[in-house]
C-alpha cells in the first residue's frame, strides 16, 4: 500500500498502458516494433521486453527492422511459460522501458488450456475433438476450471501488470465477428469501443489499459485509430495515423 496525494502530482509521470486491437495482418506486429524503433531514438538506455507467443514478429523484426537491437525478446509457449517471464522480468524492468505481450488472444487460449489439461488432463482444442466424438459436457467440472483459468491470467498476469509493473506496457489482441450469442460482458465492452467486432480472448481486457487502439489496413497503408485513452481522451474524437509512426504521433497528438 502507498499513499498517493496532490503533493506527488507535481513529480507524477504517468506510464503507457495500451492494447492494440486489430484484425490478422493489420500491422499489430508492425506497430509494436515501430515503438521499439522510436524508444530507441528518444532514449537509447531503454529496453524493449516482449513475450512473444506466435512466430510473426519476428518475421518482421528481421525482414523490417534489423536495425532495431533494444528488443528482447521471450518465446512462451504456454501459460506457465508466460507467468514465469513477467515474474523473471519483474525486478528488472525500469520505469522508460515497454513491456509489450504479443499476443493477448493466444495467451487467453493458453489459460484455458491450463484449466482443461488440469480438469481432463487435455488441451482445450484435444478434449473439444473427443467430446465430438465421445459426447460430454462443453465445460467439464466448470467452477474447478475456471478458477483455475482466472487464477492464472488475472491474478498472475494481468494483476501483476496493473499493479506490480513499474514501465509502460504495449498489448495486442485480434478480433473476431460477433457471435449470435453474444455474452454480455462481451457486448458491453464493443459498444463501449464502438466497433461491430469483437476482440478475442478474455473481453475484459479492454477496461485494463488506459488507451485502445484499432489498426486497420487500407491501400495506403497501415493505420491506426485511438477509440479511447483514459486521461487523455477527447469525447468523440478519434485520431487517425500512420502506423509506421504511431509512437511519435500519438505522443503529439495525445499527450
Amino acid at each position: 500500500m502507498k499513499l498517493f496525494t496532490s503533493v506527488d502530482l507535481a513529480e507524477y509521470k504517468p506510464r503507457e498502458f495500451i492494447e492494440i486491437c486489430g484484425h490478422p495482418k493489420s500491422g499489430k506486429s508492425y506497430d509494436v516494433l515501430s515503438v521499439a524503433s522510436a524508444v530507441k531514438r528518444i532514449n537509447s538506455e531503454a529496453t524493449i521486453y516482449i513475450i512473444d507467443t506466435e512466430d510473426g514478429l519476428r518475421k518482421v523484426w528481421k525482414t523490417s527492422f534489423t536495425d532495431v537491437d533494444n528488443i528482447r525478446l521471450y518465446l512462451c509457449a504456454d501459460m506457465d511459460d508466460v507467468v514465469l517471464v513477467i515474474e523473471k522480468l519483474k525486478p528488472l524492468l525500469k520505469k522508460d522501458d515497454w513491456l509489450c505481450l504479443e499476443s493477448l488472444s493466444r495467451i487467453w487460449d493458453f489459460a484455458q488450456d491450463l484449466g482443461y489439461q488440469a480438469v481432463t488432463g487435455m488441451k482445450k482444442p484435444e478434449y473439444l475433438i473427443k467430446r465430438r466424438a465421445e459426447g460430454g459436457a462443453v465445460t467439464p467440472h466448470p467452477d474447478q476450471l475456471w478458477q483455475i483459468v482466472k487464477n492464472s491470467y488475472h491474478r498472475n498476469m494481468m494483476d501483476v501488470l496493473v499493479n506490480e509493473i513499474p514501465c509502460n506496457i504495449l498489448i495486442t489482441t485480434t478480433l473476431s465477428k460477433v457471435q449470435r450469442r453474444e455474452s454480455k460482458v462481451r457486448k458491453e465492452v464493443r459498444e463501449m469501443l464502438n466497433i461491430d467486432v469483437s476482440p478475442e480472448g478474455d473481453p475484459r481486457n479492454a477496461y485494463y489499459p488506459d488507451t485502445i487502439v484499432l489498426t486497420t489496413k487500407d491501400e495506403d497503408g497501415f493505420w491506426a485509430t485511438v477509440l479511447g485513452d483514459r486521461g487523455g481522451e477527447i469525447p468523440g474524437q478519434q485520431i487517425h495515423f500512420k502506423v509506421d509512426s504511431f509512437l511519435f504521433d500519438f505522443m503529439e497528438n495525445c499527450r
